[in-house]
């Protein structure tokens, strides 16, 4: 749907006119600066103008190249992040990263002109430079994952968040602290001794200077919406920001729901009713949080009720407006799929830190955004699989099997099932 407007916008950069802009497009012009670049070598290896190769086929391959990247930065980053696992053999990481680079929201825009693969990548390519304490360059990519969606300043945030929370853990041996009988409980133990033991990190200025590319960015990103008046270029009227909690609930479902192999498994189920049982009150205060904020605060933007393209718009026609006591009924399973995606949360020391930061950055990413919408969710999910252990062949073979399911389902009813609308005789197609 957006390719209407994404590759006119694109042609616009190929002849040069980059002061025409359609007010329409909401994301800075990142996709369309990589595309004239990358078409730049081949306009002088055929002899041919930059406008005269820009066509839909080229602009598309971007992205193709783009996933090339990520399958890459997928398998270094596992092998980062899940040093401290032990005997585990390198083609388990070769798996995962082809399982996680064919994401079936990755895997669908891969062939379309649209932001998200791009963006996918330069967050990636961030996390792994940071991880490698590059953070000149670290912030630099960062600067580049804006510029595909401004959403991405809370990535940059993640990072400088993570930078200060492993500082605290290093001098306050925060995991002392805590017990790991209750997700939530071991989390608020974790805050409450950051805010105790804060003021003991040792030299202040050190921290100052590791922070320092990311806040430089912070604070140009800072100055761009002082300037622009806001997070939004051209349509503003369809992306305001709202207080949608339930979106922390959708994201959770849709972690379920990718991370079955992982996430629901006879040990985690009896685990979690355990858990419950130990902690009555915790439960009741969530489940009234999770009833409260479902009433108070559900937004539904007028697109998602709309658009018959897009699969949320069925998910919510047939879930959750089946009827009103549907929302409630999942809260179950929302308060499952949470617990259960945090406690696999499990790969370096300073956990629970980090999880604090991550969920922090989660809430940011998804909460103020009003319409429901799956790829919202691609770079919480794929840092929470990241950070997961890295599971047996079994896993990770189911893993592959759902994932490319729902890839060949998605292609087939996208390239053999079109439909037009009553009111136009333009071809439709469904969608993520």
């Amino acid at each position: 749907m957006d390719e209407i407007f994404h590759v006119p916008q694109a042609l616009n950069y190929c002849n040069g006119s980059y002061d025409k802009w359609d007010p329409m497009i909401t994301t800075l012009p990142g996709l369309y600066i990589v595309s004239v670049t990358l078409l730049r070598p081949l306009s002088y290896l055929t002899k041919m103008d930059v406008a005269d190769i820009c066509d839909i086929s080229l602009l598309r391959a971007t992205n193709i190249l783009f996933t090339v990247g990520n399958l890459w930065f997928l398998y270094r980053l596992q092998k980062r992040i899940n040093k401290y696992e032990r005997n585990i053999s390198n083609s388990r990481y070769i798996m995962t990263a082809v399982n996680l680079a064919s994401l079936p929201l990755l895997y669908f825009f891969t062939f379309l002109y649209y932001t998200d693969v791009g963006s996918t990548f330069f967050i990636l390519l961030m996390y792994l430079r940071y991880l490698e304490e590059r953070h000149v360059s670290s912030a630099i990519f960062g600067a580049c994952a804006i510029m595909f969606r401004q959403t991405n300043i809370v990535w940059v945030v993640f990072i400088a968040g993570i930078i200060v929370a492993r500082e605290v853990e290093k001098s306050t041996k925060l995991e002392s602290h805590i017990t790991h009988s209750f997700v939530l409980h071991s989390i608020t133990t974790a805050i409450k001794s950051v805010l105790t033991h804060i003021h003991k990190v040792p030299n202040f200025m050190f921290l100052f200077i590791l922070l320092s590319p990311y806040l430089i960015l912070l604070c140009g990103f800072a100055i761009f919406i002082y300037v622009n008046d806001g997070i939004v270029v051209g349509d503003r009227t369809s992306h305001q920001a709202v207080l949608n909690f339930p979106q922390i609930f959708y994201f959770f479902s849709f972690t379920l729901g990718l991370g079955v192999p992982f996430l629901i498994t006879p040990s985690k189920v009896i685990a979690f009713l355990k858990a419950c049982l130990r902690n009555l009150f915790i439960l009741a205060i969530l489940i009234a949080i999770s009833v409260a904020l479902i009433t108070n605060f559900t937004y539904v933007h007028t697109y998602l009720l709309a658009d018959n393209r897009h699969y949320t718009f069925y998910v919510w026609k047939n879930v959750f407006s089946r009827h009103e006591f549907v929302r409630f009924a999942l809260i179950p399973m929302y308060l499952y799929a949470g617990w259960s995606m945090f406690d696999s949360i499990d790969t370096e020391p300073g956990t629970y830190l980090f999880k604090i930061v991550f969920f922090i950055c989660i809430m940011a990413s998804t909460v103020p955004q009003k319409l429901m919408e799956f790829r919202y969710f691609i770079i919480p999910y794929l840092l929470a699989r990241l950070h997961m252990r890295t599971g047996s062949y079994v896993q990770i073979g189911a893993e592959f099997i759902l994932y490319q399911a729902i890839n060949v389902v998605t292609l087939y009813l996208f390239a053999y099932k079109p439909f037009t609308w009553p009111q136009s005789n333009d071809i439709q197609r469904f969608m993520w």
